[in-house]
């Protein structure tokens, strides 16, 4: 009884928390307009892209979005986690079942899932990388400084420079870093126990047909958040070389490990030798030490036998 009434107040909460990132969706679909007409999107092109104060303002909005949304998501994830404790903890048949079999639905739908498809209008990986870990702290800066067409874009050093506007402020805390982590856990198992796994390829090609297809209005949105977002239209090139990049990323990580490791080894055998020279050093001065005394020692017992020496030879024989 105990583990139902908690896991609906856990319910309770999550239902509010959900209403505050469901906000944050609706304000990032909305910030940008979908203007009909060529008259209605060169006016609008005018206003929110070649406007520098007004592209800045937008550019500072989104990334205070994407913050707050991602900061929504993880907290949405540790909740989720704590109600499918509680429910599985008052149900037998509960706990027989893998955690990730018992869905938290909202409205009829999944939301774990929902949180993997509901921005599709952003031109973001989230199907791949739901909370973006990464994205624009080092795989787009490395995309931009590595790939030669991307290299080539005149937009490619303001791209690096937007994504460290868009990249989330560090984190020092372990305890969030994990919650962050077993977050974007939860999202990925979500996808692929609904089978909606995708690769980069297949969000690349997602992405050229939307840049070509579709309403005039969304085409024009989804080239304007890329301007907001890189610079300038690439988002389908990013995705064409993210696994070459993500593969990369890990290769370098795993040759610093190893190098860590191997620095670690030297240093402490390094240690290790100098400790040995050290107590080889002490002990040689111990016996120097001692062979010293042995020698005052000699010295003063010399001293002293042949002052007793002379005394006796000096001393007047008894007379009779």
């Amino acid at each position: 009884m105990e583990a139902a009434v908690e896991a609906a107040a856990l319910r309770q909460r999550l239902s509010e928390r959900i209403e505050v990132r469901e906000s944050l969706v609706a304000q990032l679909r909305m910030l940008l307009p979908l203007p009909e007409g060529p008259e209605a999107r060169d006016a609008a092109t005018q206003r929110w892209l070649r406007d520098d104060v007004a592209l800045n303002g937008v550019r500072l909005r989104l990334a205070s979005l994407l913050r707050a949304l991602r900061s929504e998501s993880v907290a949405i994830c540790t909740g989720i986690a704590e109600w499918r404790a509680a429910m599985r903890r008052g149900s037998a048949e509960l706990q027989l079942l893998p955690a990730r079999e018992l869905p938290f639905c909202w409205q009829g739908v999944s939301y774990l899932l929902k949180m993997t498809t509901d921005l599709a209008v952003l031109p973001l990986p989230l199907q791949l990388n739901p909370l973006l870990l990464g994205w624009f702290g080092e795989q787009v800066p490395w995309l931009f400084s590595s790939v030669h067409s991307l290299q080539a874009l005149p937009f490619g050093r303001a791209a690096t420079e937007l994504a460290s506007l868009f990249d989330p402020p560090p984190d020092s805390d372990p305890e969030y870093l994990s919650a962050v982590q077993a977050a974007q856990h939860m999202l990925l198992e979500e996808c692929q126990r609904c089978s909606l796994t995708s690769s980069s390829s297949s969000l690349a090609r997602a992405a050229a047909e939307r840049a070509k297809h579709g309403r005039l209005s969304s085409r024009w949105q989804w080239a304007a958040l890329q301007v907001i977002l890189y610079g300038g239209e690439c988002y389908s090139k990013l995705l064409r070389y993210q696994q070459s990049c993500v593969e990369a990323l890990h290769l370098t990580a795993a040759c610093e490990l190893v190098q860590r490791a191997y620095r670690n080894r030297l240093a402490r055998k390094m240690v290790r030798v100098q400790r040995a020279l050290v107590q080889r050093h002490r002990k040689e001065i111990e016996q120097k030490q001692l062979f010293a005394v042995i020698k005052v020692q000699a010295i003063a017992r010399g001293f002293f036998l042949r002052t007793a020496s002379q005394l006796v030879i000096d001393e007047k024989p008894p007379q009779a």
